[in-house]
């Protein structure tokens, strides 16, 4: 996904990106949740540079 891990954990710990909790403390994510949260930052990133500079 082009970040770093413990921006991944931050994520999950802010239930900010879907995710399954297997036998406690292992995390998983399914690809078709993992596709559509890329799409959904990329709009996010892309909405805030089209923004005019003040």
């Amino acid at each position: 996904m082009g970040v770093s891990v413990q921006t991944v954990y931050l994520w999950v710990e802010r239930k900010q990106i879907p995710h399954l909790r297997v036998m406690g403390r292992n995390i998983r994510f399914l690809r078709a949740d993992l596709e559509s949260f890329r799409a959904s930052f990329r709009q996010e990133v892309a909405y805030v540079m089209a923004q005019p500079m003040p």
